[in-house]
């Protein structure tokens, strides 16, 4: 047995088993997928197996395992069912253009079918129409790239069977017009069974509630689905589905039948309870009766477990306004009334009531308000012990026991009813370090898994399997560092980079909310804007000297210099031929001017979800409006002209970045962010200077990105976003591009030239490499770099966007400006 290492903070200390209770720990294997490999540990640590999948993988009861078809959480396109030797059994794609998979699935027996089906989450587009049409309130507009989860379940044959939507279930008190009015002198409140399309301080967007999990009953029928908001939906599968009518199913779920039997975390959502607040003092505040904050996992405890039929969920203490924020795990029984009575039906949880929870004073935290529907729940007593801010689960095991997989730091543990700790284990296995014995100082995530799954020896999938032990993962399945790895601050270098660093704390011993990839930290979650994905980092990790060195294009002494804030993702600067500057905010879809005397304005709203932009000879603003598919330009009056809008017959994917080359012709990438392909590529094309003829010059890239060309209009960089290179190629006269050649490994979004020929890559700062290939100089920046141009007055200011600012840098090197000075 190993030495214990129970609940305390750290910043070095030892992976895989930590400490092993055999006496009172469930025996059985443990099964976690990380970094797109799957393992099968014993109770000693030892793996008994390993798999290619690698993502929230689980044994079925036919002996199978299923899994994602891509490794992340936030984002694939189906499902993989393999056999214990790897084979493949079963998979399901996804093909429907306005359908997003993510996060959670659950293999079923559907009774009325009497044949297995699967159920999973997926965002379902809706228009900027539909939702006006809905009452969402259009002072809080535009709602292009709107989305709503929907929960769907099909065949065996990839058919759908069942389908259910929150969009059918809104309800609005703003527009007695339209149909889901509540009625004269009511309110969305008077309707917990539905969500208000108005939610307060939450306006309809893009992956708007963020389910990160799912269950089926198959005692009640029910569904159970959470939202990384802080609420979790219980909904009845059973009783709107009719066999073999797969469009009457869809109509019951979507009618009065599939409406909310019950919703947990947040009574203020449908304003029955109290909201969080920050206080009169606002060193202090309170989380009201809010429950859980960025949770994950809701399930249904499995019959003839403890606990059987009710819903235990990670509560990862995210948004609740503690001093300092503490993951648990909760287990929810949802029939208990005011008195605490089984009532076998669903109650309202406020009109169970709430109790007053207190917490020991060193750990500096307020009194909550517990909802008496919480029977159990574990947290460390060290509050600085166990906090996964995103991902994570927990399961019930059969002796009682509960097994807890806290994600940010990759940590497994299984605890008793009494919260004694009898089995721990830290994950080994990083991208950046490769597999470790010893855990050094690191970012969180760094040796993240989603999800941990406990079984029992005796388990369909396990039994009869040679189960031999193998060797523990560091000494047995070594890997090596993943070269394309985030460049993340060394041991002992934390500190250095302003908005970089971190320490780690461990612990266990004692009582995951966008996520890895979706459940990422916004905005690097799943409730990214515009869809990007998080920036792949560069492979570039040859040293260069910081700041204005010998050869360096920065002005001596120059630092990045914040000049606005409070954006929601800003992208796509490009400035005009007096200099001033011109950038997009995704989220709000609006473009902002900063002038050259130092103010923002806006410049347009209603933008289509606008990113890259590019000023042309004639002063017209040439945008990409990703959201509507299509490349415009706006003259001076604001008159938008649609330049290009389809290819083949078909809409563009999600045009992303331009670059208006000397003779007029317009390049454009056309990646799929967030969206699923419409074309059949994800390509850059040509617009002639006619503007009549639109020509697909790259078809063989993964995600072509950010592009920029040279003055004289005979060189085109462009990035491959989804391989983490940049290319450059020969311009023909004609705009056909020709000697396709390696440039810089460099996974870049925005991309920008200066006057020497120096081309500037936003990563995870700014990269500058001269017109060979060599890296020649690094910019910080505070945030991570989404897109950058030159302009200002002289022509010599850097401008930087991140998501959430606008930042400048002084250069001794002039830019080319994102302008044609010439008329074309």
């Amino acid at each position: 047995m190993a030495t214990s290492a129970i609940a305390y903070e750290r910043l070095q200390g030892p992976t895989e088993l930590l400490y092993w209770d055999s006496t009172n720990a469930f025996n059985g294997y443990t099964l976690f997928g990380t970094h797109g490999t799957t393992y099968l540990i014993d109770m000693s640590g030892q793996v008994v197996h390993t798999g290619r999948q690698g993502t929230n993988p689980r044994f079925l009861d036919n002996g199978n395992l299923l899994d994602a078809s891509k490794d992340d959480p936030s984002g694939f396109q189906g499902f993989v069912e393999v056999d214990w030797d790897g084979n493949k059994v079963w998979e399901y794609t996804e093909k429907r253009e306005d359908y997003a998979p993510h996060h959670d699935w659950v293999r079923t027996f559907n009774k009325k079918l009497k044949a297995p089906t699967t159920m999973y989450i997926a965002n379902k587009s809706i228009s900027h129409e539909q939702a006006i049409a809905a009452g969402a309130d259009p002072k809080k507009g535009p709602y292009e790239g709107g989305q709503m989860d929907a929960v769907v379940e099909v065949d065996m044959k990839g058919n759908v069977v069942w389908e259910w939507w929150f969009f059918d279930h809104v309800v609005q008190d703003i527009d007695p017009s339209k149909a889901n009015y509540a009625g004269q002198g009511k309110t969305a409140s008077d309707y917990p069974n539905k969500i208000n399309i108005n939610m307060p301080g939450r306006p309809l967007k893009r992956d708007w509630l963020h389910c990160n999990s799912m269950d089926y009953n198959a005692e009640s029928g029910h569904i159970v689905i959470n939202s990384v908001q802080g609420e979790l939906y219980v909904i009845d599968h059973d009783g709107t589905f009719v066999p073999g009518d797969a469009n009457t199913s869809i109509a019951k779920a979507a009618g009065p039948a599939g409406d909310f039997l019950y919703r947990f975390g947040d009574p203020a959502r449908y304003g029955q309870g109290d909201p969080p607040k920050v206080l009169e003092n606002w060193d202090n505040a309170t989380s009201g009766h809010k429950q859980m904050g960025g949770s994950h996992d809701a399930h249904w405890i499995r019959p003839g477990l403890p606990g059987a039929g009710h819903i235990m969920v990670f509560n990862n203490g995210q948004y609740l306004f503690q001093r300092t924020p503490q993951s648990s795990i909760i287990e929810i029984n949802p029939f208990l009334d005011s008195s605490g009575r089984d009532t076998g039906k669903y109650v309202n949880p406020p009109d169970a009531g709430y109790v007053r929870e207190e917490y020991d004073h060193d750990t500096h935290n307020s009194p909550r308000q517990i909802s008496r529907h919480v029977v159990w729940s574990y947290r460390s007593i060290n509050n600085h012990g166990f906090f996964s801010q995103i991902g994570s689960s927990g399961q019930r095991l059969p002796n009682g026991n509960t097994l807890i997989c806290s994600d940010t730091e990759g940590h497994f543990f299984e605890v008793t009813g009494a919260g004694k700790l009898v089995w721990e284990y830290i994950n080994p296995v990083t991208k950046e370090l490769g597999t470790v014995k010893m855990m050094p100082d690191v970012l969180p995530m760094v040796n993240s898994a989603f999800r941990a799954y406990r079984y029992s020896p005796d388990h369909p999938a396990l039994k009869g399997k040679d189960l031999k032990p193998l060797g523990t993962i560091t000494d047995a399945f070594p890997r090596q560092t993943d070269p394309r790895a985030k460049d993340r601050p060394s041991p002992g270098q934390g500190g250095q980079k302003k908005g970089k660093g971190g320490g780690r704390g461990k612990g266990g011993g004692g009582d995951r909310g966008g996520d890895r990839g979706g459940d990422r930290p916004p905005p690097r979650d799943g409730d990214r804007a515009d869809g990007d994905d998080p920036m792949p980092p560069s492979d570039d990790r040859r040293p260069v000297e910081q700041g204005a060195a010998a050869n360096s294009p920065l002005a001596s002494g120059a630092t990045a210099k914040e000049l606005a804030r409070e954006f929601q993702f800003a992208e796509g600067p490009a400035a005009d031929a007096a200099g001033n500057l011109y950038f997009s905010d995704l989220a709000t879809s609006k473009t902002y001017k900063w002038s050259i005397d130092g103010k923002l304005s806006t410049y347009r709203t209603d933008t289509g979800g606008a990113n890259g932009l590019f000023f042309d000879g004639k002063g017209n603003l040439v945008a990409c409006e990703g959201d509507r598919g299509r490349l415009v330009s706006i003259d001076g009056r604001g008159q938008v002209t649609v330049l290009a809008g389809e290819y083949n017959g078909k809409r563009f994917n999600k045009p992303n970045d331009l670059w208006i080359a000397p003779s007029g012709g317009i390049y454009f990438s056309d990646p799929a962010y967030g969206t699923r392909p419409v074309q059949d590529g994800e390509c850059v094309y040509y617009l002639a200077p006619d503007r009549k003829r639109v020509v697909r010059v790259i078809d063989d890239m993964v995600r072509p990105n950010g592009l920029i060309g040279t003055p004289d209009g005979k060189t085109l960089y462009v990035s491959d976003h989804g391989i983490r290179k940049i290319y450059a190629y020969d311009i023909g006269p004609d705009g056909a591009l020709s000697n396709k050649r390696f440039f810089a490994p460099v996974g870049a979004d925005g991309m920008c030239m200066d006057s020497e020929g120096n081309v500037y890559l936003a990563e995870d700062a700014v990269l500058v490499y001269d017109s060979t290939g060599k890296r020649i100089a690094t910019i910080e920046v505070p945030e991570q770099p989404t897109n950058l141009c030159f302009g200002g007055k002289d022509g010599r200011t850097l401008f930087i966007t991140t998501r959430p600012a606008l930042y400048s840098v002084q250069m001794q090197t002039p830019g080319t400006l994102k302008c044609r000075q010439s008329k074309p």
